[in-house]
This record gives C-alpha cells, structure tokens and sequence, in this order.
C-alpha cells in the first residue's frame, strides 16, 4: 500500500502539501509503518485561497 507521500505524489494534485512535508523535514515520518490520516487541500483549492497563513518555504519552489 502506497504510503502518504506516495499518494500524494502520484495524485498530482498536492504539490503544496508535498512542498510543505518536505520543507518539515516529514518525508520520512510519513513513510513510516504507522497509518496516517492526511486532509489537505488539492493544489486548486489552495490557488483560491485568500486567508494565507503559509510561508513561502511551503509552496511549490519557494525557499
């Protein structure tokens, strides 16, 4: 079974949430044995989204 990271990849549509797992440095932990229940936004979703409240670190090719 594929784990978080994989999935999310593979979707396609998570690149902010993969940007900002990785940025964490929760690659690793999310690939771990343990399951995980993630509830993320699609990359769409976050492009219309006013309220902000990210770093730049966690979008897609920032810091």
């Amino acid at each position: 079974m594929p784990d978080v990271v994989e999935t999310a990849v593979s979707a396609g549509s998570f690149q902010t949430l993969v940007s900002a797992v990785t940025a964490a440095g929760l690659v690793e932990a999310l690939k771990g044995a343990e399951p995980f229940t993630v509830f993320a936004p699609t990359d769409e979703a976050e492009e219309g989204s006013d309220q902000g409240g990210r770093g730049e670190e966690a979008r897609p090719g920032g810091g």
